[in-house]
């Protein structure tokens, strides 16, 4: 049985059943990313496991592989990945891109959470890391005269610094959680 927690952490249960000869874990060892989905046995089962080493052995030998099983991982109905994939479709210099690379590139973002007024960005580091607000709300902040100044709030779904990102530029205004706040990332280092 396959369990998917979205971004509300609401439980999806069962939202696929696996039976003889079923595989899950390959999103992972596609894209060197950690696992999406809990599989929880019910029963008493067997089980094969394929290392990294192992799987990149068989698709190197065998290519129509490699293929057949990302084309099987592209028709996944999964809360997150669809989140995930409204909100890079926002992003225009992603228009255009091959599904193998839009792909890849939402696997390579990964979560981290913040408390209540913690700073997520602040105003003059570098612009290194595009974020996605994942759930939970934001203020974008300024100070004048040492007064605090909200410019916008913002809500899961949105995307913060995904033009400073790509120019390397700084970060101009603090980025604070007006709640608790999960976010998707993608740092420079990640990137390349």
């Amino acid at each position: 049985m396959v369990n998917v927690r979205d971004r509300n952490s609401v439980d999806h249960i069962a939202i696929r059943l696996l039976i003889a000869n079923d595989h899950f874990g390959e999103i992972a060892l596609l894209h060197r990313t950690r696992r999406s989905v809990s599989v929880i046995c019910r029963n008493y089962n067997t089980m094969a496991k394929l290392s990294l080493n192992h799987f990149r052995e068989i698709i190197s030998s065998f290519p129509k592989f490699k293929k057949a099983i990302t084309m099987h991982a592209y028709k996944y109905v999964d809360v997150n990945i669809e989140f995930k994939m409204k909100c890079l479709k926002k992003l225009t210099y992603l228009v255009g891109l091959p599904t193998s690379s839009f792909h890849h590139f939402m696997h390579m973002l990964e979560k981290q959470t913040f408390q209540r007024d913690q700073l997520i960005l602040r105003a003059y580091d570098a612009a290194d890391t595009m974020i996605i607000l994942y759930s939970g709300s934001c203020e974008v902040v300024t100070y004048c005269e040492g007064n605090k100044f909200v410019i916008d709030h913002l809500e899961a779904g949105s995307i913060i610094n995904q033009n400073a990102f790509l120019i390397e530029d700084i970060q101009y205004v603090d980025i604070q959680c007006s709640t608790s706040v999960t976010i998707l990332k993608l740092t420079k280092e990640r990137f390349k």
